[in-house]
């Protein structure tokens, strides 16, 4: 009889334990879903106005705080490139063709343009080249990955003259 008692109590003693030391912070589902429709919605917001303004931090902001891929981001990349002649973005433009169409092959792999049509694969190039000649470091690299005829050092050197005219010319086409 005593150890039925004692049983007793050690249950009742573990679900009162159990009952107050359980955490307190934890949200039932509908909250944490609201939370991400908050954070949609401030990001679709953030979105608007970077394609409004052109504001370049907040487009790099948008692609590091809210993780986007870059074949997530290729739209907002290509309005900050056309629009707002932003050489990131345009480097962006390429990775995200990139990324789109490399079918599962690691990033570091040489780029293998088998997946391309010829009008995506001269379009993709062509951001590429553009943001090479604007002296994006990662375009350069990504050319010279792909390219195998790539001379690193004079390519280099091109662009930091290319660069040199853009920083009288900033607003000028290519």
């Amino acid at each position: 009889m005593k150890n039925i008692i004692a049983s007793i109590c050690f249950i009742v003693l573990g679900f009162v334990l159990g009952w107050f030391l359980k955490p307190k912070d934890t949200k039932p589902l509908s909250d944490c879903s609201k939370e991400i429709d908050l954070a949609e919605r401030k990001q679709a917001v953030l979105v608007e106005q970077l394609i409004k303004t052109g504001d370049t931090l907040l487009y790099d902001e948008l692609k590091e705080k809210y993780e986007m891929k870059v074949y997530d981001f290729i739209g907002i990349a290509m309005i900050m490139a056309n629009k707002y002649n932003y050489t990131d973005a345009y480097a962006d433009v390429f990775e995200g063709f990139h990324d789109m169409l490399r079918s599962g092959s690691s990033v570091s792999e040489s780029f293998n343009f088998s997946n391309y049509d010829e009008r995506t694969k001269k379009i993709a190039l062509e951001y590429l080249d553009i943001a090479v000649s604007r002296g994006n470091r990662n375009a350069t690299e990504r050319k010279c990955q792909y390219d195998k005829n790539c001379d690193y050092k004079k390519l280099i050197d091109s662009i930091y003259d290319s660069w040199k005219v853009h920083q009288k010319n900033p607003n000028k086409e290519k």
